[in-house]
């Protein structure tokens, strides 16, 4: 399991800061006189949505069950997986007090939830 779990987090931060391709806001807002300001705004609503694995290429299947992780690993994971949102502008709100431990099957919840906008 060490070697998968290494392997794992290395490929967690390689993924670091890959954004996805930015959308031609321009299409949604044809009109040149249509304030530059305005498109990010136009992004976020209008713009592609990403699953966490179409936006890391990652599925959520590679990350093991709690169960098969002592404490320390699933901090371990948990805190890669919050580093990788970070390089991204994806912020987890999370309690300041909560062990990483247990936030981690509420981030893996996430990484199969909606599609996100990321603008």
């Amino acid at each position: 399991m060490e070697a998968y779990l290494s392997q794992l987090l290395t490929d967690l931060c390689a993924r670091h800061g890959q954004f996805p391709p930015e959308p031609n806001m321009r299409s949604l807002a044809p009109d040149p006189h249509f304030p530059e300001a305005m498109t990010d705004s136009l992004a976020y609503l209008y713009g592609p949505r990403y699953s966490m694995s179409d936006l890391f290429d990652l599925e959520v299947e590679v990350f093991p069950p709690l169960e098969k992780l002592t404490e320390a690993q699933a901090t371990n994971l948990a805190q890669a997986i919050l580093d990788l949102w970070r390089s991204i502008n994806i912020e987890a709100d999370l309690p300041d007090d909560l062990p990483l431990h247990i936030a981690y099957p509420v981030l893996l919840q996430r990484w199969k939830g909606e599609p996100l906008s990321v603008v």
